[in-house]
């Protein structure tokens, strides 16, 4: 038990958090009208992450904090492509089917960006728009929380909120069916693949511990990893349109570490999340996705915009 806890702490599912003191944060940056982690006062929509042109293809991520990290990669991927990028993001919050519309109270806010998220889907579909969805979410956290709190009669589990328990059991039931839907939709989808993070219990860092700079076994950092690849493939499996597998840790892994800082740009901004600089500098990793929908564009024609 000493060595699970070791690997799924109290911050396992936690949204980023700004820490005191900081000028400037190295985190993604969103419109401060749009829904996303730490910013949830308003209602969830597609938010335009670069201008829109509803005459561009358009890349649609979706997910949770793990997906917002991504936002400076593909940026960059796009910039210049002309290329739409919008997102349906929210801490905490896998992507998952929601089959009816949700309430508008704040525990809802969840389902509510799901729902917003496949209803956009849909709208893209009917008006021949061509898009690509980018799924992103911290797989592994999930799936272990889900472990733990199944076990929940005999082991007492602590750290997890009602809240976080929710999207957990919501993650285990709902991330499945949304895969069966993208693939009854014949959507096309780049998945990005689970990214490391920093453990609750790691040596002392004399180079730094926030953000950590040392680096960190490869199993610590990507607990469960063959174990999520498999499980993540497996429901790409149930896709029918073009889809994209996206592991991005050979920027900062190795087979047997994963780096607290690469040529002077640290990995991590928190325990749980890529630093926006890091991720800024894994765009080629979306280049082909780009490509991709630029060429659906190519031989798809353009249609009234969706908004």
């Amino acid at each position: 038990m000493a060595l699970l806890a070791a690997v799924v702490g109290l911050g396992l599912l936690a949204a980023p958090a700004a820490r005191a003191g900081e000028g400037s944060l190295d985190t993604p940056t969103m419109p401060p009208e749009c829904f996303g982690p730490a910013q949830t006062s308003g209602d969830p929509y597609p938010c335009p992450l670069v201008d829109y042109d509803a005459r561009r293809p358009t890349l649609l991520l979706w997910g949770d904090s793990h997906a917002w990290q991504y936002i400076p990669a593909l940026r960059r991927a796009v910039a210049g492509r002309d290329v739409n990028l919008v997102s349906f993001v929210a801490g905490s919050c896998p992507p998952v089917a929601i089959p009816k519309r949700p309430g508008k109270d704040y525990s809802a806010k969840c389902e509510q960006s799901n729902y917003e998220a496949m209803q956009t889907v849909r709208t893209l579909i009917k008006r021949k728009m061509p898009f690509r969805i980018v799924l992103g979410s911290n797989w592994s956290g999930f799936r272990i929380a889900y472990r733990r709190l199944f076990l929940e009669d005999v082991v007492p589990v602590f750290g997890y909120t009602d809240y976080t328990k929710k999207m957990v059991r919501l993650a285990h039931e709902g991330t499945p069916r949304l895969f069966t839907q993208l693939g009854k939709l014949g959507v096309d989808v780049t998945v990005i693949g689970q990214a490391a993070t920093v453990p609750d219990l790691v040596m002392p860092c004399p180079a730094g511990q926030d953000p950590y700079q040392c680096r960190i076994p490869r199993w610590q950092a990507i607990p469960e990893e063959q174990d999520t690849a498999t499980w993540l493939k497996g429901q790409m499996g149930k896709l029918r349109g073009d889809t994209r597998y996206v592991d991005a840790t050979p920027a900062y892994c190795d087979a047997t570490f994963c780096a607290g800082n690469v040529g002077g740009i640290s990995t991590w901004y928190d325990h749980l999340h890529l630093s926006a600089t890091r991720t800024r500098n894994l765009s080629s990793y979306f280049a082909g996705t780009v490509r991709q929908v630029k060429r659906d564009a190519k031989r798809r024609p353009m249609a009234a915009r969706w908004r």
